[in-house]
């Protein structure tokens, strides 16, 4: 190549790149045309740009539905434990109950078996005065 031909071949260069960094702003070649390269650079640009709006919107999503998730998931461990104390509280007044009904069932049988005794002497010493 020659000297002139490197040179357009740069400037060409330096206006695409200036086309893909100022994505508005229009690039001419030497005969007062639209450069075709300037228009791709530009179209992939406004792409670039559309996608990482895109990522970026994405990305708040995603955080916005950790936030959510993590939010949830602090609920239900909370209820979950409050869950676990009920059924503690649950055991612990049904052991008492349990221990309640247990000795008002012993305290009645001891009272059976005196009433028991009682009736057994008595009967021992009505038998025994119809018999002497």
């Amino acid at each position: 190549m020659d000297v002139e031909a490197e040179i357009i071949d740069l400037k060409l260069r330096v206006k695409d790149l200036e086309a893909a960094t100022h994505p508005g702003r229009t690039t001419f070649d030497d005969h007062g045309q639209r450069c075709a390269h300037a228009n791709l650079l530009t179209e992939i640009c406004m792409r670039m740009e559309t996608m990482q709006a895109a990522i970026t919107g994405a990305t708040v999503d995603v955080a916005q539905a950790r936030a959510e998730l993590t939010d949830a998931q602090s609920g239900t461990d909370q209820k979950f434990a409050a869950l676990g104390i009920e059924i503690a509280n649950l055991r612990s007044q049904t052991t008492r109950h349990l221990t309640s009904v247990q000795s008002e069932i012993q305290r009645r049988l001891d009272f059976l078996r005196c009433e028991m005794i009682d009736l057994d002497l008595r009967l021992d010493r009505l038998l025994h005065k119809d018999g002497a």
